[in-house]
């Protein structure tokens, strides 16, 4: 939109209010092409006063509301090395005054989570709050989520752009969190292969990692507060290497989210040894809950179970059934995050139990536990089949017992039969 009175802005660019040594200077990149969010790179530019004046001959336009920024946010047209004046390089000036508030003097460590209203967040929220944390948290699906019944009312909310850098610094100066639990994304395999979601995926996963990266590290910078961030990886990452698969086991994606998960790790590995972050990553393996929803495995089947057996359906369509996987409890799992980040050095860890399970075995003991046959009651589809399988992920989580003091005390058959019980009951209780 442009502004054709910016009397206000040339005012305080002329009495010195703003000065031209605390603008930021945006270049747009080669991506900025891109039909979504472009990446920005951010530089500094001395200004002298002949400049100046030059400068402020030129049309200032706002940018958009929506991107969040707080005052004069504006760019100048500038003429480019070799470019008549009708020709224009474009650098974009942004004047971002953030405040940043003191810390209460209650002494309470602070934590800011992303996707708090999710089945890890909210359960890493409900841990942190009895250890005596402020917690701090973000999530599309707003602060009326469900899974947020029980701590609603201690959480404190945040509105925040997670695809914006600037967005994300001005609420970490105003939170100042001892500790980020980065945990938003898309988290479904099979769904990732599907091309009209494909960049959702890489933007959900990497480009607000890079963001959370960027942010953290310039408020580290500018406030001296120490801010331990934490990533959540994936098993998916070690593709069909052989089992089982530990902090040395290479990498070999085979899915579109894993792919992007990799690109992912890798900037926080990469921040890690660039500008000393305390930023570590989980390499999660399958880990639920009844907060996890059915269109993930260990759900689905549960479900299917509690369905068939109060008659509402017959049968249930899986895909591939001879799959291994390590499943474990997602309440034990965010306790490992916790921990992860009370080391006094950043580091990586596989997180599981160390058994692994068949989907098939899965199915057949969820179903053993109401008294069926699961061949019974199990159709394979094999348009649920993915275009390349990853067969068995199981992990050797070693250095995270040896270094963590964490073991894993919930097997794959007990969080089975906790779904099931969770789920025959909640239908039965709808039927009344």
């Amino acid at each position: 939109m442009t502004v054709d009175n910016v009397d206000e802005i040339l005012k305080k660019l002329n009495d010195g209010t703003i000065k031209y040594d605390d603008l930021i200077v945006w270049i747009p990149s080669p991506a900025a092409n891109h039909a979504f969010y472009p990446e920005w790179l951010v530089r500094e530019r001395v200004i002298d006063d002949e400049e100046k004046e030059k400068y402020l001959d030129w049309e200032i336009h706002y940018f958009e509301e929506s991107r969040g920024y707080e005052k004069f946010p504006a760019y100048l047209p500038i003429p480019g090395p070799g470019l008549d004046e009708s020709e224009f390089s474009y650098e974009y000036y942004t004047y971002y005054p953030v405040e940043t508030k003191e810390r209460d003097k209650s002494g309470k460590p602070r934590a800011f989570i992303t996707g708090v209203a999710g089945q890890d967040g909210s359960y890493l929220a409900e841990f942190l709050l009895s250890f005596g944390y402020e917690v701090y948290g973000c999530d599309l699906k707003g602060p009326d989520s469900e899974n947020l019944t029980e701590i609603r009312d201690k959480l404190n909310w945040v509105d925040v752009d997670l695809s914006d850098q600037y967005a994300i610094r001005r609420a970490l100066r105003n939170i100042l969190p001892d500790e980020i639990y980065h945990l938003a994304g898309h988290t479904h395999v099979g769904e990732s292969f599907d091309q009209e979601k494909a960049y959702r995926v890489w933007h959900d996963i990497v480009w607000t990692n890079k963001m959370m990266l960027r942010a953290a590290q310039k408020t580290a910078q500018e406030t001296g507060q120490r801010l331990a961030y934490f990533f959540a990886g994936t098993s998916e990452l070690f593709g069909n290497q052989p089992a089982p698969q530990n902090e040395l086991t290479q990498f070999a994606p085979v899915s579109p989210y894993a792919m992007a998960k990799q690109e992912a790790v890798a900037e926080v590995r990469n921040y890690r040894r660039w500008y000393g972050n305390p930023a570590s990553v989980g390499l999660m393996f399958n880990h639920g809950s009844i907060r996890r929803p059915d269109k993930f495995v260990e759900r689905k089947i549960s479900m299917a179970v509690a369905k068939i057996q109060h008659g509402l359906m017959e049968k249930e369509k899986f895909g591939n059934i001879k799959s291994v996987r390590d499943f474990g409890s997602a309440v034990e799992y965010v306790q490992v995050m916790h921990k992860i980040l009370q080391q006094e050095h950043p580091n990586d860890y596989v997180i599981g139990t160390g058994v692994g399970i068949s989907i098939e075995d899965l199915l057949s003991y969820a179903f053993s536990l109401v008294g069926k046959n699961w061949r019974d009651h199990v159709e394979i589809d094999e348009s649920l089949l993915r275009p390349i399988e990853v067969n068995a992920l199981i992990a050797d989580a070693s250095k995270a017992r040896r270094e963590l003091g964490w073991e894993p005390t919930i097997t794959a058959k007990e969080l089975i039969e906790e779904l099931v019980g969770h789920d025959l009951q909640m239908l039965r209780e709808s039927s009344r």
